[in-house]
């Protein structure tokens, strides 16, 4: 288990607003993984939001329906670009951030999993910002998944948080969810299924509102206004 280490689930409703990425609420959490930084503590980040953001590129006002997987699988593709591009803004003054697609095939695979920790390791030792983020465009298993009786299995990255965080042996998950302590992808069972599964391999987990601050959530310290302390 690494103590330097922490995983960090960002849910797509906690940093979109409207369609479009809040930019102060991904800066705080660049101030945050930067404070932790300098405690010698690493961050990998889990996101989520390419969807999302690819509906407001391709002019979508309803999310498509869980049945039309081409038309998600389309979003996701033009909105993966947006969401790194989000993301690099927010860390530009911290650090330089890289991006890890990956599948289920790629988690289920010994080779290709350890493909995957040496990737994540050789970002750690250079101070380099991993983000992961599911490859919808190439698997529509991160998307949507039926049962063998035809019954939905909504599919989130808190699951895929929770095995990144396993494989990195990181000390700590922590889940950021938006106000409602849910988000709009997956809700409790998800993140319940996560929690124990991260816990059952002896790794602290954090799930709190991600308006109050990743560290202040870490360290236990809560802010209402939390973006208006940092002053950013």
């Amino acid at each position: 288990m690494n103590k330097n280490l922490q995983v960090v689930k960002i849910g797509a409703s906690s940093i979109i607003k409207d369609g479009k990425a809040d930019q102060a609420i991904l800066k705080s959490i660049a101030y945050d993984v930067n404070e932790f930084m300098k405690q010698n503590i690493h961050s990998i980040l889990v996101v989520s939001g390419s969807i999302k953001l690819g509906m407001e590129v391709l002019g979508y006002e309803k999310q498509p329906a869980d049945n039309d997987v081409k038309a998600l699988q389309r979003c996701a593709c033009v909105g993966q670009k947006e969401l790194i591009k989000e993301y690099d803004k927010a860390f530009k003054s911290y650090a330089i951030t890289s991006q890890l697609l990956v599948t289920y095939h790629n988690l289920e695979d010994p080779n290709e999993e350890k493909n995957i920790e040496e990737r994540i390791k050789d970002d750690v030792e250079h101070g380099i910002i991993t983000l992961i983020n599911y490859n919808d465009g190439i698997d529509k298993r991160g998307i949507v998944l039926y049962d063998n009786n035809g019954k939905l299995i909504i599919r989130d990255n808190d699951a895929l948080a929770a095995q990144v965080a396993i494989y990195a042996s990181a000390s700590r998950l922590a889940i950021l969810t938006n106000s409602n302590g849910k988000g709009t992808i997956g809700g409790r069972k998800t993140k319940e299924k996560s929690v124990k599964l991260a816990e059952r391999k002896g790794i602290d987990v954090i799930v709190g509102e991600c308006d109050k601050g990743l560290y202040n959530l870490a360290t236990g310290k809560e802010h209402a206004n939390y973006r208006t302390h940092r002053n950013i």
